[in-house]
């Protein structure tokens, strides 16, 4: 009610951290004098210590060796190309193997190192100029040395020179067309995240949460968040604001090599420039919103122009990281399926057309 909203607004007023108060906060000031919590509980709860563990396939966390999980999805893969490579005695032929990796290729380059790969594309890395020239010329090679299996591994993030998709179709339709060899396609997808994990794995999660544990327990109210690394096969506590910031490690490395290389002794600047608006310390970033524009003026013009029929229209928008399982394929099938004889429906991936 008023009265109480007015204590609220007095308290924060007077007391945006602690003060008459003793050791009553923020959040924990509102539910106190609404008496949802009382005093006791205030002081006996009056910090919250905050530490990470990092799960993450890709291995793209900066701060630790290794993430929990990305030991096993290489395991998949090596098995999945282990597996092709047992019909490489009865066939000759090329295998494209498309595996995770939007933006960090860790998971294709390690896989393609393991498995003697003929050729690897990386989000971090674009091929030059003619790169489908020098495919070609690298398989042909392969194959005048009676190599009976050619495996090319794509990250599903690749791109060229001028940040254009490679996809696993593409390089497909390319050994076709040009060299005329049988070529199949095996995108993991999914699989990459399932199935035992791997010994490592184990041990490393288990590392990871007896060392977040005991972090937890000898953490005090000064004590800053911090994420439980692999450091040297050390279980290690980083402060998760330095790791976070390492994102900005590009720019450090060419400012301390400035007493090194003279050509480095120039004014640096970074400006955050990303449609996922995800850089610590800018309340925007360039082409968040212009993504964004892209994405409501898409379907704001679509819908617009069916609705001047006499059709009714619905919208569903999926972010294409929400969920594992509903996917925007599992999504279109449901109201397809359901909508029979009320209505149809349509789907349709934006992908880099936002950028």
């Amino acid at each position: 009610d008023d009265r109480i909203l007015h204590q609220e607004d007095q308290y924060e007023r007077c007391c945006p951290c602690r003060g008459a108060h003793g050791n009553i906060r923020g959040g924990q000031g509102v539910l106190y004098i609404r008496g949802q919590i009382d005093k006791e509980a205030v002081q006996k709860y009056s910090y919250l210590n905050v530490v990470g563990m990092v799960g993450s396939i890709d291995n793209d966390f900066c701060g630790t060796d290794m993430t929990i999980g990305t030991d096993s999805a290489l395991h998949r893969i090596i098995e999945v190309v282990d597996a092709i490579m047992t019909t490489a005695q009865s066939h000759q032929r090329t295998f494209v193997l498309e595996v995770m990796g939007r933006h960090c290729g860790y998971l294709a380059l390690v896989s393609a190192l393991a498995c003697g790969a003929d050729w690897v594309f990386l989000p971090e890395s674009p091929p030059e100029e003619y790169w489908e020239e020098h495919l070609c010329v690298k398989l042909s090679e392969n194959r005048a040395r009676k190599k009976r299996l050619n495996i090319i591994i794509v990250a599903e993030g690749a791109i060229d020179m001028k940040n254009n998709p490679i996809t696993s179709e593409e390089v497909k339709e390319l050994v076709v067309t040009q060299l005329g060899y049988d070529t199949r396609v095996t995108i993991l997808g999914h699989v990459q995240r399932g199935g035992t994990p791997s010994a490592f794995d184990r041990i490393l999660a288990s590392r990871m949460g007896v060392a977040a544990v005991i972090a937890l327990l000898e953490a005090t109210p000064e004590t800053p968040a911090c994420v439980v690394s692999l450091s040297g096969n050390h279980a290690m506590r980083l402060p998760l604001v330095e790791c976070v910031q390492m994102a900005y490690l590009g720019l450090l490395e060419l400012s301390a090599a400035r007493e090194k290389y003279e050509e480095f002794c120039v004014p640096m600047v970074m400006v955050p420039a990303t449609v996922s608006n995800n850089v610590p310390g800018s309340d925007f970033s360039i082409g968040a919103d212009t993504a964004l524009n892209t994405i409501t003026d898409s379907n704001v013009e679509h819908l617009t122009e069916k609705m001047k029929t006499t059709i009714q229209r619905g919208l569903v928008l999926r972010n294409e990281s929400c969920s594992e399982n509903y996917t925007t394929d599992f999504i279109y099938q449901l109201y397809s399926e359901e909508g029979k004889g009320v209505f149809d429906c349509r789907k349709n991936v934006l992908g880099h057309m936002q950028q």
